[in-house]
């Protein structure tokens, strides 16, 4: 009575369900009425489904701004946004400006609206001293 295997109230699996055989079950019943199956592959689909949507976006930004397609693989790679900036080798200015190209690239993904171009960054403004050659006119 010990022996698990050897219990009288167990169920054998089996590949087929024979006739009449009523402690035999199959893989579609185990299924069917158990949860903690139902979960793992609910959980599975959604991880299928999860992929297919991120190659989906990483296509879309291949089509529309390559040039952020590094900032996708430098996050997860390095885990914070200031390894991420280093990894790449740029300031953080350009890393902003790439992260909110890359958000704006998002929502036209998940709203179908077309992508707006892309900004030129801003140039630094360069001032210029005037020589002094005496007294201000005011």
């Amino acid at each position: 009575m010990k022996d698990v295997l050897c219990h009288p109230g167990n169920l054998s699996l089996d590949g087929q369900a024979e006739g009449e055989e009523f402690r035999s079950v199959n893989h579609e019943y185990c299924h069917l009425h158990s949860t903690y199956l139902r979960q793992g592959a609910k959980a599975s689909e959604k991880e299928a489904c999860d992929r297919a949507f991120l190659e989906e976006f990483m296509n879309f930004v291949r089509r529309e701004d390559p040039l952020v397609l590094p900032m996708i693989e430098a996050l997860p790679a390095t885990g914070t946004l200031g390894d991420a900036v280093d990894w790449l080798g740029i300031t953080e200015s350009e890393f902003g400006r790439m992260r909110g190209r890359l958000g704006q690239l998002a929502k036209c993904f998940q709203s179908g609206e077309q992508v707006p171009r892309q900004r030129k960054p801003y140039k630094k403004r360069v001032v210029r001293s005037k020589e002094f050659s005496g007294p201000h006119p005011n």
